[in-house]
C-alpha cells in the first residue's frame, strides 16, 4: 500500500479503467491475501461500481492477523453505498480498494480472486 497523506491512510489500489476488473454475479466472493503490521486496526474494501455510478464498500474486516501472510475471504453482496444501495447482477467493476484504518502503516496485498458461483 502506499500512504495517502491527505486522508492519513494507507491505501492498496487496484484499476482498470478501460476494461474493469470483473463483472458482478450474485454469491461472488472476492479473496486477497494479505500483510499488516501490528498498528494496523481494520482494513476497509471499497469498490468503484461503473454502472451505478458509485462507490460501494462499508465492509471492514476488525479480526486480523498481524505480521504475517493471510488469506481474507468477503461476499462482494456485502459491500454497500453510504445509502444501503447493493451490487445488481452485472454490475461493471472498475476499482478496487483496500486500505487501513489510519496512519502510515504497512499493508501489503497480494493473490486477489474473485469467483463465481457455478451455473446451475
Amino acid at each position: 500500500g502506499q500512504f495517502v497523506p491527505e486522508n492519513q491512510i494507507t491505501r492498496a489500489k487496484v484499476v482498470d479503467e478501460k476494461n474493469g476488473l470483473f463483472t458482478y454475479d450474485e454469491g461472488s466472493v472476492l479473496t486477497f491475501d494479505y500483510w499488516v503490521g501490528d498498528e494496523v486496526v481494520a482494513l476497509d474494501v471499497f469498490v468503484w461500481n461503473a454502472t451505478q455510478q458509485a462507490s460501494m464498500g462499508n465492509f471492514t474486516i476488525w479480526s486480523l492477523t498481524h505480521n504475517q501472510w493471510s488469506r481474507a475471504p468477503l461476499l462482494l453482496s456485502e459491500l454497500k453505498t453510504e445509502s444501503g444501495q447493493r451490487l445488481d447482477d452485472g454490475d461493471h467493476i472498475m476499482s478496487l480498494t483496500i486500505q487501513t484504518n489510519e496512519g502510515d502503516l504497512p499493508l501489503f496485498i497480494d493473490n486477489i480472486d474473485v469467483a463465481r458461483p457455478r451455473e446451475k
